[in-house]
């Protein structure tokens, strides 16, 4: 029967594999798993990791508007937001 390992323990290895030098193979063979479990671990690695990460965020400062022509280069909307950046005055 297998041996299942938790989360934590899945992550460890994890670990271990991204620091070491072994092949996906050999660490499966070491470890007595299929590779796409090895590769299944390094996802849960990264996704525990982008969950632990701060958000930085940079402050703008909003210019005064004039009525001078100017082309939008990207426009985002997202609810109950609409982010505009605009090229050069022309």
């Amino acid at each position: 029967m297998k041996k299942r390992r938790d989360l934590k323990q899945q992550l460890e290895l994890a670990r271990k594999f991204e620091q070491g030098s072994l092949s996906r193979e050999e660490f499966a063979k070491m470890h007595g798993v299929c590779m796409n479990t090895v590769d299944l671990w390094r996802r849960r690695l990264k996704t525990a990791e982008c969950d632990t990460m701060d958000a930085e965020f940079t402050e703008l400062t909003v210019m005064e508007t004039s009525n001078e022509q100017r082309h939008t280069l990207v426009e985002l909307e997202l609810p109950g937001v609409k982010l505009r950046i605009y090229g050069p005055r022309s």
